[in-house]
């Protein structure tokens, strides 16, 4: 299938974002009034947290971290940063498994429709509310130097488990970086995103196409436009998307390079979660360049 520059334009808006902030708003003062024994963070992620979110195409992600308590990377400590770590901080008995039953039992209490999911706790659609994925986590912190309890310096994110297995994530600066990107790209660049979102599930929906829904989730989607270079978002958002394409597409030998847009980590280096494969970069980025029309 080929688009127009208008139906490329019209993909480039922004879901109704009432809906989703009742939705975020209202399992916010659930969590909030149910755990108020506890220190908490509990914030927006992915497609609403970054302003990416779809027409009829989106849930709401939230977050909810448990600050009192944290986990931590200390392997970049030498000797003496680690004596003072350790001198700093005692170990919490709480753990994630702890607090995730917490916020579970408070969150079917509240809204029945709710089920446990490998990583999320799912919320189920209301009359006025989307279905949410409740993320349940634990700070994390990975440490880049130590000498006080008043002088330490680390990069903050969270920590949950998946089959046992621990996966750290950074979602505030995942979204700080791409804030950072739309301010600094006159506000094209999650246009783009929107865009490309809405052109992958045309080529999911199209019989000839290879793409299926695994293909590309949203979160790499993003991160992979995140690495094209901000002079290339300096034209208008349809130009700018063809730009972006082009010049993935030049760069295809170079994915390898490309980082998540929270700097922790490669886009397509081994993680302890389900890694994005470069080959399915590749299908993407073929499927979006097949539906431009040809000059």
């Amino acid at each position: 299938m080929q688009v127009t520059d208008e139906q490329l334009h019209a993909w480039s808006h922004r879901g109704d974002p009432l809906q989703a902030w009742h939705t975020f708003t209202s399992i916010q003062w659930t969590l909030t009034k149910g755990l108020r024994d506890y220190d908490c963070d509990i914030y927006p992620q992915g497609s609403y947290g970054n302003g990416t979110n779809l027409e009829h195409d989106s849930d709401v992600d939230v977050v909810v971290a448990l600050r009192s308590a944290f986990y931590s990377d200390t392997s970049e400590l030498d000797e003496n940063e680690l004596a003072a770590y350790e001198n700093c901080y005692t170990r919490d008995d709480v753990t994630w498994a702890d607090f995730r039953e917490v916020v579970g039992d408070i969150l079917q209490k509240h809204y029945f429709s709710t089920s446990e999911g490998p990583k999320c706790t799912d919320v189920g659609r209301g009359l006025f509310r989307l279905t949410a994925d409740v993320l349940v986590s634990v700070n994390f912190r990975y440490y880049q130097g130590f000498v006080s309890c008043q002088k330490q310096e680390f990069k903050e994110g969270v920590r949950f488990y998946h089959n046992a297995t621990e996966i750290e994530n950074y979602p505030k600066r995942h979204m700080a970086a791409s804030r950072r990107k739309d301010r600094e790209s006159g506000g094209r660049f999650k246009k783009v995103v929107r865009i490309a979102k809405n052109a992958r599930n045309a080529a999911v929906k199209d019989d000839a196409s290879r793409m299926e829904k695994t293909t590309a989730p949203s979160y790499y989607v993003e991160s992979l436009l995140w690495n094209v270079p901000t002079d290339v978002y300096k034209k208008d958002h349809v130009t700018s998307y063809k730009c972006a394409l082009t010049w993935l597409d030049g760069q295809r030998d170079h994915f390898g390079s490309f980082w998540y847009p929270h700097g922790m980590g490669k886009l397509f280096g081994a993680v302890k979660d389900k890694p994005w494969r470069q080959e399915d970069a590749a299908l993407l980025l073929d499927e979006l360049m097949a539906q431009l029309p040809r000059d």
